[in-house]
């Protein structure tokens, strides 16, 4: 059964096995590692948007922390808040990637500071606000635009790093995030990381992908390929090899 430490590979592996016990198609070997995982990743996010529009309560096993982001000085002409007011921001180098359900925590490195969102366009408010606690809290925002969305810090000038925590819609993404150095590690293999995800939903998952993607019905299969029995009842593709 699918549970927490499972790989992609063993998730793509438990796709091309219940396509092969089914005979939903005479080949299974020809089907791209590339586009199964695609798919599963595809689902993946559609579940999580249908629970989150549910108000159902939301699985830990979801979330990812991207745990160091370089930050930079930036130009007050990018601040959300008055020309004149003097104020200084902080802002994250990299882009964040792309979000199911905005941000759930921005603290730093060590967690010694949790940081309070604020709505861009209300930033103004909070810097004119007559309780002192209000002007002078740490505060995070973050803003979106045709680069990408990236995370501004306020309050805390000398910060050079943060951590980020939120259900992210490509989990590969975060896994391959760039350290504190910029730099990316190339030689991680992504079929090998752990494939994020809720287990009490994933044979549902599953269920989707063959159903919708396969038109294979009624599963009854292993759902991840070991030695044991695990029996389970039923936009860019990512770069994996």
């Amino acid at each position: 059964m699918f549970k927490t430490g499972n790989t992609y590979r063993q998730v793509v592996q438990s796709v091309r096995q219940a396509i092969s016990d089914k005979g939903g198609i005479s080949d299974d070997s020809s089907i791209s590692s590339r586009y199964i995982l695609f798919n599963m990743l595809r689902f993946r996010s559609k579940l999580l948007n249908e629970k989150i529009n549910s108000k159902s309560k939301i699985s830990k096993f979801n979330y990812q922390t991207i745990p160091c982001i370089k930050l930079e000085e930036i130009d007050i002409s990018e601040c959300p808040c008055a020309p004149n007011s003097g104020c200084t921001f902080l802002k994250a180098k990299v882009k964040l990637p792309s979000l199911i359900n905005g941000i759930k925590s921005v603290t730093s490195t060590v967690g010694s500071i949790n940081y309070t969102y604020v709505e861009w366009d209300k930033f103004k408010y909070k810097l004119k606000s007559r309780i002192k606690a209000n002007a002078t809290t740490p505060y995070y925002t973050y803003k979106t635009g045709p680069d990408g969305t990236y995370i501004y810090l306020y309050n805390d000038i000398h910060k050079e790093f943060i951590s980020v925590t939120g259900m992210f819609d490509n989990v590969i993404d975060v896994q391959m995030f760039p350290n504190c150095e910029g730099v990316t590690d190339n030689c991680i293999k992504p079929l090998d990381l752990e494939f994020i995800f809720e287990p009490s939903l994933f044979p549902l998952l599953q269920e989707m992908v063959l159903r919708k993607v396969f038109g294979i019905y009624s599963m009854n299969t292993d759902s991840i390929s070991n030695d044991s029995d695990d029996i389970v009842n039923n936009n860019t593709a990512p770069n994996i090899k």
